[in-house]
C-alpha cells in the first residue's frame, strides 16, 4: 500500500509542477497579447482622402462631412465590398452641396475623393 501512496504523491507533485508551467505560459501569452494590442494602430475617427477598410483603418459607424461642400468642384465617395478591388459597389454618390453622410460596416471599403474630411457621428 505504501507503494501506491508514493506513486500518488509523485503524480500530485508532477501535476502541481505542470499547473505552474501552464500558469507561466498563460501569463506570457497575456503579456504578448497586450504588446500586440499596443502595437496595432487604432482606427481613426476622421476619414481623409483615399480608400479605407472599415474595421481595419476606420471604425464602423456613421460619418458626415466636416464642412459643407458647394457645387464648384467634383466630389465623389463610394462604398465597396472589401476584397473586390473596388469592383462591387454597395453605394456611391456625387454630392453637389450640403454635408452628406454615410454609414459604414465591417466588410466594406470606403473611398472619398475631393470631399474633405469625414467625421464620425
Amino acid at each position: 500500500m505504501q507503494r501506491q501512496s508514493g506513486d500518488l504523491a509523485d503524480q500530485e507533485t508532477e501535476l502541481e509542477a505542470r499547473e505552474g508551467e501552464l500558469d507561466a505560459r498563460e501569463t506570457a501569452l497575456d503579456e504578448r497579447e497586450t504588446a500586440i494590442d499596443a502595437a496595432e494602430p487604432a482606427p481613426v475617427p476622421v476619414i481623409n482622402e483615399g480608400v479605407w477598410s472599415v474595421g481595419l483603418d476606420i471604425e464602423p459607424g456613421t460619418y458626415r462631412l466636416a464642412e459643407e461642400i458647394g457645387p464648384d468642384r467634383f466630389y465623389y465617395w463610394a462604398i465597396y465590398e472589401t476584397g473586390t478591388t473596388q469592383q462591387e459597389i454597395v453605394t456611391n454618390g456625387i454630392p453637389t452641396g450640403g454635408r452628406p453622410q454615410v454609414t459604414l460596416a465591417e466588410g466594406q471599403d470606403f473611398e472619398t475623393s475631393d470631399c474633405g474630411s469625414w467625421e464620425q457621428m
